[in-house]
């Protein structure tokens, strides 16, 4: 609880109106105008410094080296790449059934390549941070002391929580993000390893943002394709992207008994 609270207090006093006046820089903080790198650097002061608490608590803490949260390779390489082509399956199932039912319609555009770049290492940075700090420690401590459905739930519950302060966030976006959680989390439970995790959560961002042209949780980035929106913001993720609509919901629900399925048949004692 106590590194949860200090995960989470620097970006809520960013935000809430009381203490607006008194950050310095606050501009940077503000995701709604910027263009990468500004983008970066904002990502960084609001979340990126997640990693000091959760190396600290990791090795002083807790007394065990920050590898033991789950970098290991070698036999798990088949998992990162799985979570990789999930995430891209969710996507790009999600797009189809949108286009087919006329509320999206794609076209190709020039993209900036430098902007471009500048995303794949932001959303390399995005997938590495979320997973080390909420599947890598939160839920492996958690997995510690309570059943591993608890420890899930609960988990799932705080990345959730720990997006309202995306711009234009709301009920829809809220739930798919729980939903999300469960799916990452759901793979670290029975391999305690972090790399399907990292893998699918940046092929998600990636193909969501600087390919289909989505906004990536709130925030617009450059794309190579060009969307256009027609109907129900509940179908279609409006502003804040995929992660917005219903059809994100359903098919993350179904890739997530999909993935519980697949490790059904592995262990999950805490290594």
């Amino acid at each position: 609880m106590i590194f949860v609270l200090i995960i989470a207090a620097p970006s809520a006093l960013v935000h809430l109106p009381a203490t607006q006046q008194y950050i310095p820089f606050k501009e940077l903080f503000d995701t709604t105008a910027q263009k990468f790198p500004m983008l970066i650097l904002s990502y960084l002061a609001s979340n990126g410094f997640m990693l000091i608490p959760a190396f600290i608590f990791c090795t002083i803490v807790d007394r065990r080296s920050f590898k033991s949260i789950g970098f290991e390779w070698g036999e798990y390489e088949a998992d990162a790449w799985t979570g990789f082509f999930a995430g891209i399956n969710i996507m790009s199932t999600g797009t189809l059934i949108l286009m087919l039912t006329g509320t999206l319609s794609l076209s190709i555009v020039m993209p900036n390549f430098l902007q471009l770049a500048y995303a794949i290492v932001f959303f390399v940075m995005v997938a590495f941070v979320e997973e080390i700090v909420f599947r890598g420690y939160i839920l492996r401590n958690l997995l510690q002391s309570l059943p591993p459905t608890y420890a899930l739930v609960i988990s799932a519950l705080i990345f959730s929580l720990l997006h309202l302060t995306n711009p234009n966030i709301g009920i829809v976006p809220l739930v798919t993000i729980f939903a999300l959680g469960l799916l990452l989390g759901i793979n670290y439970i029975h391999t305690q390893n972090l790399w399907f995790g990292i893998f699918l959560h940046f092929s998600w961002n990636l193909v969501q943002g600087p390919l289909f042209g989505y906004s990536v949780a709130g925030v617009s980035v450059n794309s190579v394709l060009q969307q256009s929106l027609e109907g129900s913001d509940l179908i279609t993720g409006g502003s804040f992207g995929f992660e917005g609509s219903v059809v994100a919901l359903a098919v993350i629900i179904g890739i997530t008994f999909w993935v519980g399925d697949m490790y059904s048949g592995r262990s999950h004692k805490l290594k």
